[in-house]
């Protein structure tokens, strides 16, 4: 990623804990820290389209037709929402 106020470039996990920092008193304030800290989560596991993809692209490997893949997707989307349930 490009930074700006260096004028260089520099890899995400250094922007992603400068915007960690600058907004950590806002976090604490609005009580949103973890949602913030997320972003670390983000950059170490991908996004949750990354993570379709994947459930997808394996089904497909394994033989599944486009129903059988999105149907893959969304009992991934289903666990993965219940995880903190």
């Amino acid at each position: 990623m490009v930074d700006f106020g260096r004028g260089e470039i520099v890899p995400m996990s250094l922007l992603v804990e400068e915007l960690i920092m600058m907004l950590e008193e806002d976090a604490i304030a609005l009580n949103c820290q973890a949602e913030l800290l997320g972003l670390r989560e983000i950059l170490e596991g991908g996004t949750s389209a990354v993570r379709q993809r994947a459930i997808a692209a394996a089904a497909a490997q394994g033989g599944a037709d486009h129903d059988t893949q999105m149907k893959a997707v969304v009992t991934h989307l289903m666990e993965e929402f219940h995880v903190d349930l």
